[in-house]
């Protein structure tokens, strides 16, 4: 998109923010299965933002997507 090179732009937290500030309060964590090694998993999570607009997530210890988060850290 040629004729949108030289648009104004948001910073990243810019966008994040917004991002954040308009969504419903329900987001996909991906995460790597803990099940099945080397591949992805993805999670329906909810979450609120503090009152700087950061998200807050609330997981239980039983859930897929936390024990993936315990084995390895990473995710999206």
């Amino acid at each position: 998109m040629e004729h949108q090179k030289g648009a104004a732009r948001l910073s990243q937290a810019e966008d994040a923010r917004s991002l954040i500030g308009y969504s419903s309060g329900y987001a996909v964590l991906s995460t790597l299965s803990k099940q099945l090694d080397g591949y992805p998993s993805g999670s329906l999570v909810g979450f609120a933002t503090d009152d700087k607009g950061l998200p807050l997530f609330c997981f239980s210890a039983m859930s897929s997507h936390t024990q993936d988060l315990m084995r390895d850290p990473k995710g999206a």
